[in-house]
């Protein structure tokens, strides 16, 4: 009974990710742990911190699939390069609900166990419920973006030549 939830429990790998501006493309990986039966359909989107979508990301939002036995995911976060210097600035990315594929023969009946009063459930609706998809701890990171450092040190070196 104790293994968790056969669907899997999805979740970032980490709550904070530094990346440098001169990366261009990120891809923040989803992890799902404890289980990868069936096809399960997990939200994401992008949220402003100390960074601006358009300038300094390009936000984000969709949904990963995935397939019977698969066990990781990335969300593509593209970052805008400007010529700001001694940036860090950083913004969140969240995952949401995740849920079955709708043509999973188990999500109908998930959803109709669900529709149950409590005190009607039976053993096999607990064990049901307990297996559907969910989310584990980290369902935001927070993504920071640095100047690099290349960019930085020519900066210096023309500053000192000056």
């Amino acid at each position: 009974m104790g293994r968790g939830s056969e669907f899997g429990i999805f979740a970032f790998t980490d709550s904070v990710f530094e990346i440098t501006e001169s990366v261009g493309r990120f891809e923040l990986k989803v992890m799902r742990y404890s289980g990868a039966r069936g096809t399960v359909i997990v939200p994401y989107w992008t949220e402003n911190d100390t960074a601006t979508e358009s300038k300094d990301y390009e936000g984000a939002r969709g949904e990963l699939v995935f397939e019977n036995n698969e066990s990781e995911k990335f969300i593509d976060l593209f970052i805008l390069e400007e010529s700001s210097y001694e940036k860090d600035v950083s913004f969140k990315v969240h995952i949401g609900e995740p849920r079955l594929a709708p043509d999973d023969g188990l999500a109908a009946k998930i959803k109709e166990v669900e529709k149950k009063p409590v005190q009607d459930l039976t053993e096999l609706d607990r064990i049901l419920l307990l297996s559907k998809p969910r989310n584990g701890e980290l369902t935001t990171a927070y993504v920071r973006i640095r100047e690099s450092q290349e960019f930085k040190a020519t900066v210096d070196k023309l500053v000192a030549k000056a």
